[in-house]
């Protein structure tokens, strides 16, 4: 078995365990699992004596992301109450965990059904409706205190990983919030909440609310009334007051993100902007909403702080210190901003048309140019103010010494590391040589019937030269098409054409490309 689940829950290779270090657990069965390798076997995991379930090694083969992180039924891996709301008539859920997708075969394939009852509701919710791709794992439910659940074949669920608490509150409060998560409204906690712009309240009571919020009531039901809120598109500190104070919730600040506006050409160091000016714009933007007021801080080199108003969500900076500055905004979550000030300006030299690259007295252009051709060896001069380097089929890739230097068929290529190249080409030997395009389709489409012969990645490249030189687009591209899809298995007939064509010479590659 390749995966398993380490002590805090994340599942990793075989590779990349420890031997005798920690405890492992099977993604399958649940039971305790050990790393063992060998001179024979690579690494994998294996249960104890007794303890291999038949299903264990068929079916984590091809386990990779066992929860889809946008499905809230997934990743909280519990029962949680929802609300759902079509032309002003409404109802709670409660949405139960699903199977992960990669047990989801192991479920069919053994049968593994089983119920799960809600005891305070007197309704059943079948396994099936469970599957990692189902949409019905909810059940409808009256406002309750709490609710508890059981399930019939308990053996089944703690298989497929369906552990969860037998008891979940529910309507113990005056007042709920339910936000949007992930596609779905779910009910928050009393606690500080990130509110997009639209949300639910349901309440015992009538509420008056704030003044900037736009507000829809629904039709009382079950002794509950229900409102569908928007948020302005501005928050305010009375805003948030109001929340806590009315409905017991804190609002989070909305999330934002900084960025350097000007000067708009800069260089990076890590994850900061490196710019040569003294002077900067910072502008901010919000995920959702923003706040009424913004607080910049700046922090400089010497770690002294000032704090800026932001003004029509941006900022100018004049006079900066060479070195590195923070900004972020106060009181939020968010995007932080860093600047590195580098006071001494540098000259950037640019690679030109007008730059030199000659060969053998020709002088080619680059980024127009791509290829070299060459017979045995070419001279290459240059003017560049950048290093050049050679790739070669027989060294590591090194610089080209000083600013003339020769080429030869074993190099594959030069270039400037990140600009430019040029792919080095010898030159054929073999270009008057004329083929029966018959001759080498007609085997090709017969090379299931017979079996096919092994060439070399020598004699593969020729093959393709001399592809090259047919004059009939039409056949050219199908026995290109053939020969990149068998790569080195040809037909017989094939290779005895490739033997007996003298003009190839055996060393001769025709071209690299890496």
């Amino acid at each position: 078995m390749e995966k398993a689940f380490n002590s805090i829950g994340q599942l990793v290779f075989a590779k990349d365990a420890h031997k005798n270090i920690g405890k492992y657990i099977c993604p399958c069965c649940g039971d305790e699992v050990f790393k063992a390798e060998g001179k024979v076997q690579i690494a994998h995991f294996r249960h104890r004596s007794g303890g291999k379930k038949e299903y264990c090694d068929l079916y984590t083969q091809g386990l990779g992301n066992l929860y889809n992180p946008f499905d809230y039924a997934s990743v909280m891996r519990r029962p949680y109450i929802t609300f759902e709301e079509k032309n002003e008539e409404w109802d709670f859920y409660i949405k139960f965990p699903k199977i992960p997708k990669g047990l989801t075969r192991m479920f069919e394939d053994f049968n593994m059904y089983f119920n799960v009852s809600c005891r305070e509701m007197q309704a059943k919710v079948s396994s099936v409706h469970l599957r990692h791709d189902s949409n019905s794992n909810k059940l409808k439910v009256m406002p309750k205190e709490s609710y508890h659940f059981s399930i019939d074949i308990r053996e089944y669920a703690d298989r497929l990983q369906l552990r969860w608490p037998e008891r979940i509150n529910g309507f113990m409060e005056d007042i709920y919030l339910f936000t949007f998560i992930h596609g779905e409204f779910v009910m928050m906690e009393k606690n500080k909440v990130s509110l997009n712009d639209t949300f639910y309240l349901v309440s015992k009571k009538n509420l008056t609310f704030h003044q900037t919020l736009t507000v829809q009531s629904l039709k009382r039901r079950n002794g509950w009334l229900a409102y569908k809120v928007q948020l302005p598109n501005v928050l305010d500190d009375n805003l948030r007051n109001w929340f806590y104070k009315k409905l017991g919730f804190e609002l989070k600040y909305p999330f934002y993100y900084l960025d350097l506006l000007e000067p708009s050409i800069y260089n990076r160091l890590s994850s900061a902007y490196v710019i040569n000016d003294n002077t900067c714009s910072v502008g901010v933007t919000f995920r959702d909403f923003q706040y009424e007021k913004l607080t910049v801080i700046h922090i400089h080199p010497d770690m002294t702080s000032k704090q800026h108003l932001l003004i029509n969500n941006v900022n100018e900076f004049s006079a900066l210190e060479q070195g590195f500055h923070t900004f972020y905004i106060k009181n939020h979550e968010g995007k932080i901003l860093n600047i590195y000030v580098d006071g001494e300006k540098h000259s950037h030299t640019v690679i030109n048309y007008e730059n030199k690259l000659v060969i053998d007295g020709e002088s080619k252009v680059i980024f127009k140019d791509k290829k070299i051709n060459i017979k045995n060896s070419t001279t290459v001069k240059h003017d560049f103010p950048f290093e050049v380097w050679r790739k070669s089929t027989k060294s590591f890739p090194q610089p080209l010494k000083g600013k003339e230097n020769k080429l030869t068929t074993d190099d594959a290529e030069t270039y400037i590391p990140g600009i430019w190249n040029f792919k080095v080409l010898s030159e054929s030997k073999h270009d008057d040589v004329q083929l029966d395009t018959e001759a080498l389709l007609l085997p090709y489409l017969k090379i299931s019937q017979k079996k096919p012969a092994v060439i070399t990645n020598k004699q593969y490249n020729e093959l393709i030269c001399l592809i090259e030189n047919m004059t009939d687009s039409s056949r050219k591209q199908k026995l290109k098409y053939f020969i990149r899809l068998h790569r080195n298995k040809v037909p017989v007939d094939i290779k005895r054409i490739l033997k007996n064509l003298k003009q190839i010479s055996r060393d001769n590659v025709i071209e690299r490309d890496y």
